[in-house]
């Protein structure tokens, strides 16, 4: 029985030294990544542009269906100080009130130009066919593709385009702050963006030599020389996250890609309900996993590792520690006290962790006691997301219905 129960101490300790290594690094990381991406809140270090001297920017806003959550996004695109401006909302198939909405929101602003969209190409993706037709009425020389659920503060854009030009970006994006409406989201969200940025580090995003080029499609501002450089958006017409697809472009063309961090300046609000939040977030999973079922298995099993069955873990170690110790020789005890520690290391970091990325992403800081709960959620979003690849089953987005193919 002694020997058993120290085998089971030393596969604790083991287990549990790799769960405080793996946070530890994550901390690192994401305490590196503040530093390596620029912020909103600092674009005004340099210097910026007079808005009758500013390049005129056009604003496009793909709307399906969006109702009056797009009445926000249109005000605060108007309400932009500090740029010369032209909005470009697409009414993409709508059969709801979204035109009125619209047309509230603006309130007669002449600079606001409204095309409609009644069909949409079986080779396009609806959001990239909406879009595409946005950039025909636009005449800016900078093009700024944004969604319907996104807030601008009045300074948004011109302090991006300051922070562009400084760094000299063919295409910016950002990451919006997160807001958190629903339960689910205080649950889920923040570990959905951790596992996100486990794909796309976000320490790596901006050096010129990465190899996996990342944008936000919420946020995506072109210079007009690099957009038609690459084809615009008939070059990624049937991508589902044609963010992505463009950033990859603008890397192949020599151009440059530069991700910023929005602070308070630009939010959004992504999903109404649990359902559409599962749905989106698995299509965007599917695609920035490049449609591997494998990788995306991987990833699974990562994010419910390390968030819910390590923790969980710990406090298993905890709790037999004590009844046992008594039977424990001298290498067991050992081992359980190096599993004890280890453990305790292993949650403090993991709080610390998902507590930094939560300040990073602007998101409630209470979030990081929701970890676990949310690791086994978005595990399983990733698990169903490999599953439904394999299968083949259909992606809805947009007003229509993908199939999309596995890839090794």
């Amino acid at each position: 029985m002694t020997h058993v129960l120290g085998a089971i101490a030393i596969v604790f300790a083991a287990a549990m030294v790799g769960y405080a290594a793996w946070w530890i690094v994550v901390l690192w990381h994401v305490l590196r990544s503040r530093r390596a991406v620029p912020r909103l809140r600092d674009a005004f270090a340099v210097r910026p542009t007079a808005a009758d001297e500013s390049p005129l920017v056009s604003v496009v806003i793909p709307a399906h269906n969006e109702g009056e959550r797009i009445e926000p996004a249109v005000r605060g695109v108007l309400s932009q100080e500090g740029v010369r401006l032209q909005l470009v909302v697409v009414l993409d198939r709508c059969t709801d009130r979204t035109r009125s909405h619209v047309e509230a929101a603006a309130a007669g602003d002449p600079r606001m130009t409204i095309v409609v969209v009644d069909h949409c190409p079986a080779d396009w993706a609806g959001k990239c066919h909406a879009a595409a037709a946005g950039a025909r009425a636009a005449t800016g020389t900078l093009l700024l593709f944004t969604d319907a659920d996104v807030r601008f503060e009045p300074s948004a854009i011109a302090r991006a385009i300051a922070l562009a030009s400084s760094r000299k970006a063919d295409l910016a994006s950002l990451l919006p702050a997160l807001e958190v409406r629903h339960g689910f989201e205080h649950r889920w969200q923040a570990v959905a963006s951790f596992m996100l940025m486990r794909i796309f580090p976000a320490e790596r995003v901006n050096r010129d030599c990465n190899p996996r080029a990342f944008a936000n499609g919420q946020f995506l501002l072109f210079t007009r020389e690099a957009y038609q450089s690459i084809g615009g958006h008939e070059a990624v017409k049937s991508d589902l996250l044609e963010d992505i697809a463009f950033a990859r472009l603008i890397k192949r063309a020599g151009h440059r890609v530069q991700l910023f961090a929005a602070d308070q300046f630009v939010r959004t609000a992504m999903y109404d309900s649990a359902e559409e939040f599962r749905r989106g977030w698995q299509r965007i999973f599917i695609e920035s996993a490049g449609r591997r079922p494998k990788f995306l298995d991987r990833l699974a099993w990562e994010c419910l590792g390390s968030g819910a069955i390590a923790p969980a873990a710990a406090v298993a170690a905890g709790l037999l520690a004590i009844p046992a110790w008594p039977m424990l020789d001298a290498g067991g005890k050992a081992a359980a006290a190096v599993a004890l520690g280890a453990g305790a290391i292993g949650a403090v970091a993991q709080f610390a962790g998902a507590t930094a990325f939560l300040v990073r992403a602007r998101g409630q800081r209470s979030s990081a006691f929701a970890w676990p709960i949310g690791a086994i959620a978005i595990a399983g979003i990733l698990r169903s997301a490999a599953s439904n690849l394999r299968a083949r089953r259909p992606i809805r987005w947009g007003g229509r219905e993908y199939v999309l193919e596995p890839r090794d």
